[in-house]
């Protein structure tokens, strides 16, 4: 395989892990699946992912109660969903659930 080949290969994995994406935070967006599903899944399509980015997608979530949440915990803002340990995640749930009820998770 040429360099060329290899390239365009990895440029369409990109093409397919970022639609996947874009539907997922669309589905997250509209309600018909809630970010705690997401959290506490391990897709590999997600592992990149940055938390923040997934977090915007939540209706009721926007920059400012995620950074005020991000502070609270103690989490990088770039963190990525596969360098995000499992409790945390629950933490953060948590933390949510008992801050902005209004919020669907």
């Amino acid at each position: 395989m040429t360099s060329l080949e290899a390239r365009m290969e990895n440029l369409g994995k990109a093409n397919v892990v970022r639609s996947k994406r874009a539907r997922l935070k669309e589905h997250i967006s509209t309600g018909n699946l809630s970010v705690s599903e997401v959290l506490m899944a391990d897709k590999v399509h997600l592992h990149t992912m940055k938390l923040v980015d997934l977090l915007l997608a939540v209706r009721g979530l926007g920059p400012a109660k995620i950074n005020r949440a991000f502070r609270v915990l103690q989490i990088s803002p770039s963190v990525t969903l596969e360098n995000f340990p499992h409790h945390r995640r629950q933490e953060l749930l948590d933390w949510l659930a008992r801050n902005h009820r209004q919020v669907k998770l």
